[in-house]
């Protein structure tokens, strides 16, 4: 009975030993003649598989020996092993990359996948060892994403698979104009076509925008947010990729509101006038901070402030007047004396 040495899959070849100027005819795992040959001098004899047909991992083939008078070996058997194919390398990608390369055996084609299994790109390592794949316009590497990549040699057997990760793009962080009280836009400059995330002090989300071709962005206060002095607010800037930036903070400065104007009223008067902005509130106080009274300022933009009963208005005596919008921001004050009779 002949030996034989177990063949590879995809293996062109198969070989083995017998007596010298034996005949052995080697066959299929279905019995299909694969060749015969004669048994060299040395003991050694090669059957060449034919085209068209390919010895695959698992298969089972036979060799039978005949002698010189005709009698026949019993048949020998063997397994065709798998081939080892080495995995190929393969360089981390960076979020929005638009190749992915690495390296691998020449000659054999390199397939590179999503995690999913689908196909990102096929190449032929070069001679030099590498191999290089354009990723699609219509696909996209985003940070984090999961991507592998199998080798199969010439005779179709394949590697394993080398996994890698991509990694997320370092996006640079936005500018954030610092608002003022009450305001009602929060703007800022970033990467054009770029997201921003702009939240509240409580971390609460207060609107999204895509950044203008110009590099600036707004983002709309929605109605029963309001910003107030000392409010700390913060913005996230996301690329088209995933890929988020730092947090960037500020904090909410006071509104400048401007001082009411106060009319210098007569001794003993009973009221107080002057003109602010309509619907605003004014406070009058004396010279010492007591409040005489307070008054919204009317859509004409006139107020008027009351001098209660148990206060009396005398010559010389310095009163002021401060303003508060409608969303608490105080102006500075406005100050006048009480003339004469």
């Amino acid at each position: 009975m002949p030996e034989i040495t177990a063949p590879t899959a995809g293996s062109t070849a198969i070989t083995g030993i017998g007596v010298a100027g034996d005949i052995v005819t080697v066959y299929a795992d279905d019995g299909t003649e694969i060749g015969t040959t004669v048994v060299n001098s040395n003991g050694t004899w090669t059957v060449n598989v034919p085209g068209g047909m390919r010895l695959d991992e698992g298969d089972t083939i036979s060799a039978i020996q005949t002698d010189q008078d005709g009698n026949q070996s019993d048949r020998a058997n063997i397994a065709v092993l798998p081939v080892e194919v080495p995995a190929p390398g393969i360089k981390q990608p960076t979020a929005g990359e638009t190749i992915i390369t690495g390296t691998g055996v020449a000659g054999d084609t390199v397939n590179v996948y999503f995690d999913d299994g689908a196909l990102i790109g096929s190449a032929v390592v070069g001679e030099d060892g590498t191999w290089t794949i354009n990723v699609s316009s219509h696909t996209s590497l985003n940070g984090n994403d999961n991507i592998y990549a199998v080798q199969t040699d010439q005779a179709g057997n394949q590697s394993e698979k080398n996994n890698t990760t991509v990694i997320p793009a370092e996006v640079p962080a936005p500018e954030i104009n610092q608002p003022t009280a009450g305001a009602t836009t929060i703007t800022g400059t970033g990467v054009a076509g770029d997201t921003v995330t702009v939240y509240g002090n409580d971390g609460t989300e207060i609107g999204t925008v895509v950044v203008d071709d110009n590099g600036t962005w707004t983002v709309d206060v929605p109605d029963g947010v309001n910003l107030e002095a000392g409010d700390t607010i913060s913005v996230v800037q996301n690329d088209n990729y995933g890929d988020q930036s730092e947090p960037v903070s500020t904090t909410v400065l006071p509104g400048e509101v401007t001082p009411p104007n106060i009319n210098a009223p007569m001794a003993g008067a009973n009221t107080i006038t002057g003109t602010g902005e309509a619907g605003d509130t004014v406070t009058v106080v004396t010279e010492d901070g007591t409040e005489i009274g307070s008054a919204v300022v009317y859509s004409d933009g006139n107020w008027s402030v009351n001098v209660p009963d148990d206060m009396s208005l005398i010559e010389g005596d310095n009163i002021a007047a401060v303003q508060t919008d409608q969303n608490g921001n105080q102006s500075k004050y406005a100050s006048t004396q009480v003339q004469a009779a």
